[in-house]
């Protein structure tokens, strides 16, 4: 077969260092692929602000395939707009690119791709977006849900309607049987949920241990890091004594930053609770022996919690979604039972009882990142995907 042309599309990134799994992820994907794959070959279409977002965590080496695309953010011209999408299709001509495959896709995605679309069929690639918020089947099966989030309102039906996609590549087993069950896409692409996901797994690895307990994630209330600090406060005032000779860390950037620190302040709990941020996590999780996620919907595919496991952390979180691809109870982990902060805060009270098992359950976490979820497994997934797309 003759090598295809693969551009990986991620654009108008500014800042990654406290979160961004997204990016890391499809940047990961672009440096680690075979380069001397004779099946395809793959560049990455991007703006300078993403090139230097996503240099600054090390997360690309090289410009070697790397094509950068006009992007005027500050313009509200529609001339500019117009000009920037041209200019992108250019480069997408000019390279022969046979899949553009979007890392991401919102609102400002949109008159890109809706130009191209416009173009004939047997000159255009071939289009594929990333389904990476869990929150989109919800969006349609839930008026409630979609009233918080209005993504069918900015950007979902847009695209899904007037948008020439031929795949949706998704994390999410509802994302697709929502969308397929209800003809949600107009042009009927074939949609895909993945089983397996990766990360560069190289510097994750399990270090001399300390009695640390992490929660890492943007502090947004999608995350809900007002869940891990409710469940120390509450075994605070329940079981002090389990918590002696324990520390608890929460890692990340955002709005709910400031009162979380006010609350640490207002529970006297300086002393074992602690707020910060890092750009690298390794060393971090590789020292401590639990990691917590209390984010809405979804745990798979966390890559902070993928390199958590990968350091030999024994797993506590709300049973949300495809959890289990990735922490199972009793195997790596201890699961809510209820989906609650009070669900939560026993969760974490079973993990701190349980010590002595945590050995054994670290061992397994290190097993399914590095044995399941590798790249490996990934790339023939990705690969067979991208094949079913040409041929149709």
């Amino acid at each position: 077969m003759k090598q295809k042309k693969i551009a990986i599309f991620l654009f108008d990134i500014q800042d990654v260092s406290g979160g961004g799994g997204v990016e890391r992820f499809w940047a990961d994907v672009f440096r680690m692929y075979p380069k001397k794959s004779k099946d395809y070959k793959l560049y990455f279409f991007m703006d300078n602000d993403t090139y230097h977002a996503l240099t600054k965590i090390k997360r690309l080496v090289s410009n070697d395939n790397i094509v950068f695309i006009i992007n005027s953010r500050s313009s509200n011209s529609v001339l500019k707009n117009f000009s920037d999408s041209v200019h992108f299709i250019f480069k997408l001509l000019t390279y022969k690119i046979d899949i553009l495959h979007c890392a991401f896709y919102g609102p400002h995605y949109y008159k890109r791709l809706k130009y191209l679309g416009l173009l004939p069929k047997f000159i255009r690639p071939k289009i594929v977006l990333t389904e990476v918020t869990s929150m989109t089947p919800y969006c349609y099966i839930d008026e409630k849900v979609e009233e918080l989030f209005k993504l069918r309102k900015y950007f979902l039906d847009d695209f899904y309607n007037n948008i020439k996609i031929d795949g949706i590549f998704t994390w999410y087993q509802l994302t697709k049987k929502v969308l397929e069950e209800n003809n949600i896409v107009k042009s009927k692409p074939i949609i895909y949920a993945v089983k397996h996901c990766f990360t560069d797994l190289s510097n994750f690895k399990p270090l001399l241990k300390e009695n640390n307990v992490v929660f890492a994630s943007r502090l947004v209330p999608l995350k809900h890091p007002e869940w891990f600090l409710q469940a120390v406060i509450n075994l605070y005032k329940s079981n002090k004594e389990l918590l002696k000779g324990w520390k608890f860390y929460l890692y990340g950037k955002g709005p709910m930053e400031k009162e979380l620190h006010q609350e640490v302040i207002n529970h006297n709990l300086q002393e074992i609770l602690f707020i910060s941020s890092s750009p690298t996590m390794n060393e971090i999780l590789g020292k401590s022996k639990l990691f917590v996620s209390c984010q809405d919907y979804e745990n798979f595919t966390s890559l902070v919690m993928l390199e958590a496991m990968a350091c030999g952390n024994v797993i506590v979180s709300r049973n949300v979604g495809q959890t289990n691809y990735f922490a199972r109870e009793g195997v790596n982990g201890f699961l809510a039972a209820e989906d609650t902060i009070q669900g939560l805060t026993k969760a974490l009270e079973k993990a701190l009882l349980n010590r002595e098992e945590h050995d054994v359950m670290a061992t397994e976490s290190i097993k399914i990142a590095n044995d399941e979820h590798n790249i490996y497994n990934f790339m023939q997934e990705l690969k067979e995907y991208w094949n079913a797309i040409l041929k149709n």
